[in-house]
């Protein structure tokens, strides 16, 4: 099962398992972006927010931008990393 850890903020540590094909991740009304699972890997598609999420300190493009196991990425000024077999 592919995960999620949290790598800064309040819930540093803490491991979240995709419930399905993909997770949503952020704040509403700050920035909430979601980790889809394709056929070729993980998508990672920015939903709501001023600025773009960021994948290893790059914007995701808008139609959403690749996702890789051991990425980092930050999404409502909170650092994730990626934790999937492909």
């Amino acid at each position: 099962t592919p995960t999620v850890r949290v790598l800064s903020g309040a819930s540093t540590g803490r491991q979240v398992a995709f419930p399905g094909p993909e997770l949503t991740i952020g704040r509403v009304g700050v920035q909430v972006a979601v980790v889809r699972k394709r056929e070729q890997g993980y998508l990672l598609v920015p939903l709501e927010g001023r600025e773009p999420p960021k994948i290893n300190g790059a914007a995701v493009a808008p139609e959403g931008s690749p996702l890789h196991s051991g990425d980092t990425f930050e999404v409502a000024g909170v650092r994730l990393e990626l934790s999937a077999e492909t």
